[in-house]
C-alpha cells in the first residue's frame, strides 16, 4: 500500500523521461551515428536482467568468427571519471564490477572501455582501435545520443517487465511502451525445458510490436573453478557437504537453485546489487564459516562479486577455499530461427560499409514501426 504513496512521483519521473524524449525527437538535441555496428543491450528495469554474460556471450562469438570486438560501457558506481582503457590491473572503484569482470574472462585483443559519455566513449574507441568492426555497448537503452543500430532488449523471466512499473513506484527506468526501440527481445534466465503453452502465455503478456523477434535465453552448464588453485589444498573433487555463497546481485536465485543441488546444505549471504562488501561483512562471513563443523564445505561466489570481495579481503580469502561459479548462455530457437547467426550475419554484412550499413538501420526501424512512438511514450 505503501507504494501509492509514490505515484505522483512516478508520472513525475515520465513527465521528464518524455520531455528528454521530445528533445532529441526534435533535433534539438543532437543524435549520434557511426560508420560501423553499434550493438546496445540494454533493459527498462534497472538492472539485474543478465546483460553482461550476454555481452560476454556475444563479444566471444564474434570474436571467434573473426571479427574486432569493442565492448563499451558507463562502468557502474567507479570512483573515477572521463574515459578509461580498462586493464586487469584497474580495481573496481576505478573501472566498476562488471567492466573488472570483462577483461578478467575475455580474449585481452577485446578492448573494454568505460565512459559516462557513450559517444565520446565510440570515439575513442574508433581513434585508437581503426580496425575495430563492431561495438558492443553495455546497458545504452535509455542512452539517446547514441543511435545504435541494433537495440537488443533483455527482461527477467522471473521479473518482466510487465509486471513492473516505473520508478519509483517499481524499478521501471522508461515506461513499457519503450520496448518499441527493440530489435530484439530476449527473455532471460528462462527455463531450460520451455514449454510452448508456457511460452505462448508469456509472449501475450510480453506485447512484442510487429517486427520484433523474441527469444528466451537461459543458463547453460554451470561450473565451479578455484580462484586461488595454486593455494588451494582441497580441489573440488566431490560434491562438498556445504556451501557458502556471497553474492551482491540483483537475484541470485538461479544461482542459488543450481548450487542446491551440488550440497547437502547451502548458507546465503546476500547483498543487494553491485554492494561494496565491507571489512566487518567479510570478517563476520569467514567467522561463520569458521565455526561450521564439516570440513567438506567451500565458499563459492559470482565472477561480478569477486573483484569486490578481493579488493578488501585478498589475502584473506587465499586461505579459503573458494570458487567463482561460471556459466554460458543458451538460446531456444523459435520457428527455427538461430539468434546468433543473425547477429553474425548483420555485423558481417554491415562492418564499415556505410551505404549498406544505413539502409538496414533505416529498414530496422521501419520494422519496429518507428513514428513519433519510436522511443515509446506513455502508453
Amino acid at each position: 500500500m505503501y507504494k501509492l504513496l509514490f505515484f505522483p512521483f512516478q508520472w513525475l519521473f515520465i513527465l521528464c523521461s518524455t520531455f528528454r524524449k521530445c528533445l532529441y525527437k526534435l533535433h534539438i538535441l543532437k543524435r549520434h551515428t557511426y560508420n560501423i555496428p553499434i550493438i546496445c543491450f540494454g533493459n527498462l528495469s534497472s538492472g539485474g536482467t543478465g546483460k553482461t554474460p550476454h555481452v560476454k556471450h556475444f563479444a566471444y562469438l564474434l570474436n571467434s568468427e573473426g571479427f574486432h570486438v569493442a565492448i563499451l560501457l558507463r562502468g557502474y558506481r567507479r570512483k573515477t571519471k572521463g574515459i578509461i582503457l580498462c586493464t586487469a590491473n584497474h580495481t573496481f572503484r576505478e573501472i566498476g564490477d562488471e567492466a573488472v569482470e570483462y577483461v578478467r574472462s575475455l580474449p585481452p585483443d577485446i578492448p573494454v572501455v568505460v565512459a559516462r559519455n557513450r559517444h565520446r566513449g565510440i570515439q575513442f574507441i574508433l581513434n585508437n582501435y581503426p580496425e575495430t568492426d563492431v561495438i558492443l555497448m553495455d546497458d545504452g537503452y535509455q542512452h539517446l545520443r547514441v543511435k545504435a543500430d541494433l537495440y537488443i532488449l533483455l527482461t527477467d523471466f522471473h521479473q518482466p517487465y510487465f509486471n513492473d512499473h516505473v520508478l519509483p513506484v517499481g524499478s521501471l527506468r522508461e515506461t513499457k511502451a519503450a520496448r518499441k526501440r527493440a530489435n530484439y527481445i530476449v527473455v532471460t534466465k528462462s527455463l531450460k525445458i520451455l514449454s510452448p503453452i508456457i511460452k505462448d502465455e508469456f509472449l501475450k503478456k510480453l506485447k512484442p510490436y510487429p517486427g520484433q523477434h523474441v527469444i528466451f535465453s537461459t543458463f547453460g552448464n554451470y561450473e565451479l573453478l578455484p580462484v586461488f588453485p595454486k593455494n588451494n589444498s582441497r580441489p573440488l573433487t566431490t560434491n562438498p557437504y556445504a556451501i557458502f555463497l556471497i553474492t551482491g546481485i540483483k537475484n541470485p536465485s538461479p544461482i542459488e537453485e543450481e548450487l542446491r543441488l551440488r550440497c547437502m546444505d547451502l548458507r546465503s549471504y546476500l547483498y543487494p546489487d553491485h554492494h561494496p562488501f565491507s571489512d566487518s561483512q567479510i570478517h563476520n562471513f569467514l567467522f561463520d564459516f569458521d565455526r561450521y563443523m564439516v570440513p567438506n564445505k567451500i565458499i563459492v561466489t559470482t565472477e561480478k562479486d569477486l573483484p569486490r570481495l578481493l579488493y578488501k579481503a585478498s589475502e584473506k580469502l587465499k586461505k579459503y577455499p573458494i570458487f567463482v561459479i561460471k556459466t554460458n548462455i543458451l538460446f531456444h530457437h523459435i520457428n527455427g530461427e538461430n539468434f546468433e547467426q543473425k547477429i553474425v550475419s548483420y555485423v558481417k554484412e554491415n562492418r564499415k560499409n556505410k551505404k549498406i550499413h544505413q539502409k538496414e538501420n533505416q529498414q530496422a526501424i521501419r520494422n519496429c514501426h518507428c513514428s513519433w512512438n519510436w522511443f515509446g511514450w506513455i502508453g
